[in-house]
């Protein structure tokens, strides 16, 4: 058996995805989740019990996009769950505050769009509230490109 260490962040990282999976109409299976990342039911499962190896950042995007989430927000608000669970209520609070912010959300959904999809096209999955952030930061971005920004 591989031994690995789960932080906090690993831990809450596949209890959003597992949250994500039940949310869905019909639940979402482990077994497709597994598939979608190229893993076992058995890897999977693993890791939803926090054993072996925690997902990987790749696997995590994958999987954002799969659930339509956004994996920079995705991400704050893992982050901001860690800090609540371990008593960082000054931390929770901004990252609650950059969540809030509609600029903030606006650099994270650019951030999102040029670091982890730079050549993403707009494609048809996409939610129309996430599709229409994404279209317009990539109109932010090229934008500021003929600017020279």
């Amino acid at each position: 058996m591989i031994k690995s260490s789960w932080s906090d962040i690993d831990k809450t990282a596949i209890d959003f995805i597992e949250s994500w999976a039940n949310q869905t109409d019909p639940r979402t299976s482990r077994k497709k989740v597994a598939a979608e990342i190229g893993l076992t039911y058995q890897a999977i499962k693993k890791k939803f019990n926090y054993e072996n190896a925690p997902l990987s950042l790749g696997e995590f995007e994958h999987l954002c996009n799969f659930f339509h989430k956004n994996s920079a927000a995705e991400w704050m608000k893992i982050l901001q769950t860690v800090a609540i669970k371990n008593g960082n209520l000054n931390e929770a609070k901004i990252i609650d505050d950059m969540l809030n912010d509609h600029t903030v959300k606006n650099a994270i959904v650019n951030l999102a769009v040029t670091y982890l999809h730079p050549t993403s096209a707009l494609d048809s999955s996409l939610d129309s509230a996430t599709a229409a952030e994404l279209k317009a930061a990539h109109e932010i971005i090229e934008r500021n490109k003929q600017k020279g920004i």
